[in-house]
């Protein structure tokens, strides 16, 4: 039986069915695993930057050093030292090497509650992606990453804008429910 929880799907496949095999795709499992960085403005997606394994603090500097800047370009100029950058509370996010590297000046970071995935936009558009990586049939990390850059680039602005729309119906939200999740 597969179990995916976080777009709900449920597949059983049962032992005395002669065409199981036919109807499921085999998995490689290396260890580790691909992991995926990006971000997000109200004016568009930034590029998918993938790491191998787990992220660490080192690597997770190495790529805000390397590519947030590009991506403060997704802002309008009038915009720019407006800006503000939003994390989760991962450990990597809130180790106290990430810390000192934030206080950079063209970093302003804005408090974040844990686990709050119902508040983190970033967290829809990843749900996006991986609802749609359910019709690609991906041999290796190499089709992987295509299909997800095909997805990536497939997103509309006005789905981004939306999202961004929602913010004040999802605070309002958390807030009637004291701090608990939302379904928006």
């Amino acid at each position: 039986m597969f179990v995916n929880n976080r777009i709900n799907v449920y597949v059983r496949r049962y032992r005395h069915d002669p065409r199981r095999f036919e109807r499921s795709q085999p998995r490689t499992h290396k260890g580790g695993g691909l992991g995926v960085w990006s971000c997000l403005s109200n004016y568009g997606l930034g590029d998918l930057i993938f790491y191998d394994g787990r992220l660490n603090s080192s690597e997770y500097i190495n790529i805000l050093d390397t590519h947030l800047k590009s991506a403060y370009s997704l802002f309008p100029k009038r915009y720019r030292d407006k800006k503000m950058f939003q994390q989760d509370n991962a450990r990597h996010h809130v180790s106290r090497k990430t810390q000192e590297y934030i206080k950079k000046p063209h970093i302003t970071i804005l408090e974040w509650q844990a686990s709050s995935t119902d508040l983190n936009l970033i967290e829809n558009i990843w749900s996006i992606v991986d609802k749609k990586l359910l019709k690609y049939l991906l041999k290796n990390v190499d089709d992987l990453k295509a299909a997800m850059n095909t997805i990536w680039n497939d997103i509309l602005i006005d789905t981004i804008q939306k999202l961004y729309k929602s913010i004040n119906n999802r605070l309002k939200e958390v807030i009637k429910r004291k701090g608990l999740s939302c379904n928006s």
